[in-house]
């Protein structure tokens, strides 16, 4: 699976016209389900959300035909555009970012199939699977201040918490480390949902490092908006997302969300599991 980024190929701008700001368009697989991407960086502008993006198949006979057309919108990791649609999981396909008065249109061609391997993370591919890590707490709740049960929420003192923990299983390096720090907080709003992010440290030096969010308290979708690894591992400057793709995009699988379980314990404390497909940023 490959991920293709595309400088707009529009011409120079003459003496009289503007120049037009010019975005990249950038394409990930979806396995068996369809294609998505981002139109710009993580930093939004006018010409990367509300663009309409369209996807065309090259069939057996060489005729090319559009098989979808979407418009991108705001998500965290950026302005997002997604196909599901099985003629967009083989095959020859080309990708257009129309272009507006101030924007340059751009395109990209990618050659799909959903038979490619499944690589594991961590890689410097576009997209990899993430085996199940399992984080579990060293120390009880009640007998850490900074560390609350997973239903405290803003109303109580202390909405945030931050607990003592270690990484018990997964593949090397996100596991396995004896020193972790997990914490979660509640908005102040009437939302459900949590901040969740957890690293796993030694001295000084960060070893692994994720941040996401979860929407409601008992959900299993866990949307990591960064993921990273030591600076000594096998990919240093390698960092991972999982795409915001709306609820038909299910958890640990292909565009997705990782799946998110949660053992809240009782006096004892948690334990996390979690795992599905990051894609590289």
């Amino acid at each position: 699976m490959t991920a293709i980024m595309v400088a707009s190929l529009s011409g120079s701008a003459s003496a009289d016209q503007p120049v037009k700001r010019k975005v990249e368009l950038k394409v990930y697989e979806m396995g068996d389900t369809g294609v998505f991407g981002f139109l710009g960086g993580k930093k939004m502008g006018s010409c990367s959300t509300g663009r309409r993006v369209s996807v065309f198949r090259k069939n057996s006979s060489g005729d090319i035909s559009r098989i979808a057309r979407r418009t991108t919108r705001r998500s965290p990791q950026g302005a997002i555009w997604s196909v599901r649609n099985k003629r967009a999981t083989s095959g020859t396909l080309f990708f257009r970012a129309e272009g507006t008065p101030r924007c340059a249109p751009d395109k990209a061609r990618k050659t799909v199939s959903p038979d490619d391997p499944m690589v594991h993370c961590p890689s410097v591919g576009p997209v990899c699977y993430l085996d199940r890590i399992h984080i579990a707490d060293t120390v009880a709740p009640f007998d850490e201040t900074s560390c609350h049960t997973w239903d405290r929420g803003p109303r109580d003192s202390q909405p945030v918490s931050h607990c003592s923990a270690e990484i018990l299983d997964g593949r090397a390096p996100f596991c396995c480390w004896d020193q972790a720090d997990v914490s979660w907080q509640r908005p102040r709003t009437a939302d459900d949902g949590r901040s969740f992010s957890f690293e796993a440290s030694r001295g000084e030096t960060t070893k692994v490092e994720f941040t996401g969010h979860i929407p409601f308290s008992n959900s299993n979708r866990y949307y990591v908006d960064s993921a990273k690894t030591p600076a000594w591992s096998e990919h240093p400057d390698v960092e991972w997302f999982t795409p915001n793709l709306g609820p038909d995009a299910k958890p640990g699988e292909a565009g997705g969300p990782l799946y998110f379980v949660l053992d809240p314990g009782s006096f004892r404390g948690f334990d996390f599991y979690m795992a599905g497909f990051f894609y590289r940023r």
